[in-house]
């Protein structure tokens, strides 16, 4: 789980499924940690 604590002024998280060391992380969810968390689109 990603967890912030002040985004806006409200907390945030977004769960993130990991299953074991050199995980790559599927493009969906970086896609959906940058809306959740208000990161500029072009961070990718």
């Amino acid at each position: 789980m990603l967890y912030h604590p002040d985004i806006n002024g409200q907390a945030k998280s977004f769960p993130l499924v990991c299953h074991g060391k050199g995980d790559e992380i599927n493009k969906k969810y970086i896609k959906g940690i940058i809306n959740r968390f208000c990161l500029p689109d072009n961070v990718l």
